[in-house]
């Protein structure tokens, strides 16, 4: 408590003022290092995996579903070796941009932003050509997150979705409607979805994704853009519907496996698939997070 004199004051009468101690400082090094063993362990760390909703090299997915001749049999992308075998030499945590604050009730967060740019290579296969056609570009992935500080240990509270596009794209996923039994969730890019929110779903549980896309790729006579869901454990490829008004639906079923799992959205330019050239790859997959009930907590 601090006792001061108020200038002015017509009896000099000191006046008392209830003051609180400055908030100790964070120790951000200390707090990262706790953090990073949280964000390395198996149960963490897959969200930040961007080879765990995309093909990373190990072959290539076959398209099921609704077919259109200028798309090819099959396709995927190949990446670095280190992101083929979902490791990496640094921690996550080096990999993040972190933010730690302290609210007013003392509780401390942590705001995470992980970017990682990498080379990497389309490779698809045509019916009509004789091997199959390649093209590079720059990836960047993004998911940021958000983390509590609960008795002196550090949990994920929420997650936005994990985006992998590419520099100024053309085709962007703008919002996403999953529904399931009676159960239904909307999310838009940079949405952060607190673990309580997130999709709780049984083993194989059907379910209907809704998607809007928006697109700066389509004119007057050109094709709009395609919409898939790679679907588990395969992730072989299901077209979803276009509904002709900027949306795609599709019905699929959750994974079968108990535990936390993605669902992985993928929307493709015409051109990617039309023109040929190297310079002509233009995707965004947005990687959403949800629990298959039996399985670990996220």
């Amino acid at each position: 408590m601090a006792v001061v004199a108020i200038a002015g004051c017509p009896y000099g009468h000191p006046i008392d003022i209830q003051t609180s101690p400055p908030p100790s400082p964070i120790d951000t090094q200390a707090e990262k290092s706790a953090l990073a063993t949280v964000l390395d362990s198996p149960s963490v760390s897959t969200y930040f995996q961007p080879g765990t909703l995309i093909n990373d090299g190990i072959g290539i997915f076959a398209l099921t579903g609704a077919s259109d001749p200028s798309l090819p049999r099959r396709w995927g992308r190949s990446y670095p070796k280190t992101v083929q075998s979902g490791t990496a030499t640094t921690s996550l945590a080096d990999q993040m941009a972190l933010q730690f604050l302290i609210d007013t009730n003392g509780i401390m967060t942590a705001n995470a932003t992980y970017s990682v740019s990498r080379a990497a290579r389309f490779v698809a296969e045509f019916p009509w050509q004789h091997g199959l056609v390649t093209k590079s570009y720059t990836e960047t992935d993004l998911r940021t997150a958000q983390f509590q500080k609960v008795n002196g240990v550090w949990k994920l509270v929420s997650l936005s979705p994990m985006s992998l596009t590419v520099p100024s794209p053309r085709v962007a996923i703008t919002l996403v409607t999953l529904a399931w039994g009676g159960n239904s969730v909307t999310i838009h890019p940079g949405d952060l979805v607190r673990s309580t929110d997130a999709p709780a779903v049984t083993p194989s549980q059907a379910a209907t994704v809704t998607v809007q896309v928006s697109s700066s790729a389509t004119v007057a006579g050109t094709p709009t853009p395609f919409l898939f869901l790679s679907r588990p454990p395969g992730r072989d490829r299901l077209r979803l519907t276009d509904n002709g008004n900027g949306t795609y639906t599709g019905n699929f079923n959750f994974a079968a496996t108990p535990g936390p799992a993605q669902l992985a959205l993928e929307v493709d330019s015409a051109t990617t698939f039309t023109d040929l050239t190297n310079n002509s790859y233009d995707a965004q997959v947005w990687g959403l997070s949800y629990l298959v009930q039996g399985g670990g907590a996220q």
